[in-house]
């Protein structure tokens, strides 16, 4: 992306995650304009967007999800405000029309589930004000959304990029963490919006629903692996083995009479893939998926 609003100019980058539908060849025929790249493998949303990020030739990357639709105004302004303001580590926008969706707090053992995360933000409701900035309303997160991100090549090379021990989910968290430890601040420009199909790319049946919702639950304890330590790493990691295994245990077996509801059918595969990922874990001492490209296998 060029530098200000008025010199706009941008390539587009699509990473194929080898979604191996045949359709890879066909859609490089009918956009030309787009560079197109294979990855031979599914390495997952960080490693992929780091892919993207080393083939780009701008000094601004703008990181959009398939299932986004936005249009090229509301980006300009976002790329003029992340121009201007270069204290902002990353820029984003609304992607839902409430604005309590997006007032996020970072994981620790105080915020790690519903009711303590809503007494903090109670505590805390500095973190639901906005400022005017150049005619916007800017909210600043402790993190935002990985389906919009919008960062300066500098901030992006500072930070070392999308963390690829991640598969999938919580690396937005990360990187918004990451962030905010070299200084830099997050915004979101809540008078800008975009269209956001929640799940659209990765839930579109049972076994790939299954799959990606067990890595939500394991992308918190990577999450927590890499960024706290001593008695509060130990005490979130327990508390999230604790809660996943009994309550998706609990709906597993709701499961087992109920067989004819799909919601809980789809907890059965979940509990059954925690299972398996907890015990890995404690064989291989190790909080990484096992589809992380930063697996250790043993």
């Amino acid at each position: 992306m060029a530098d200000s609003q008025a010199e706009f100019s941008h390539e587009i980058i699509v990473v194929d995650n080898n979604s191996d539908d045949g359709q890879f060849d066909d859609f490089t025929k009918r956009y030309p304009q787009v560079i197109f790249i294979a990855n031979p493998i599914n390495s997952g949303f960080a490693s992929a967007c780091n892919l993207g990020a080393l083939n780009a030739e701008a000094q601004t990357l703008l990181f959009l999800n398939p299932d986004t639709l936005a249009s090229l105004e509301t980006i300009k302004k976002v790329n003029a405000f992340c121009q201007t303001h270069t204290e902002y580590g990353i820029v984003s926008c609304l992607q839902s029309a409430k604005l309590s969706h997006h007032i996020k707090a970072l994981p620790r053992i105080y915020t790690l589930f519903g009711p303590l995360r809503s007494l903090y933000f109670l505590i805390n409701q500095k973190l639901k004000r906005t400022k005017s900035i150049d005619s916007h309303s800017v909210l600043e997160p402790q993190w935002v959304s990985g389906s919009m991100v919008m960062i300066r090549k500098n901030w992006f090379d500072k930070v070392g990029g999308w963390c690829e021990d991640y598969w999938m989910y919580s690396e937005d968290i990360d990187l918004s963490k990451q962030v905010s430890s070299h200084g830099g601040k997050i915004a979101i420009l809540t008078d800008l919006s975009i269209e956001h199909s929640h799940g659209g790319a990765s839930r579109k049946n049972l076994k790939t629903a299954a799959i990606t919702k067990t890595e939500v639950l394991i992308s918190q304890h990577v999450y927590i692996s890499r960024n706290l330590c001593g008695l509060e790493c130990i005490l979130c990691h327990g508390a999230l083995v604790i809660n996943n295994l009994l309550f998706k245990g609990l709906f597993a077996i709701l499961g087992i009479p109920f067989f004819f509801i799909p919601k809980l059918k789809l907890q059965q595969h979940i509990f059954l893939n925690l299972l398996k990922y907890y015990s890995n874990s404690l064989k291989t001492r190790q909080w990484r998926s096992k589809r992380s490209i930063r697996y250790i296998g043993k």
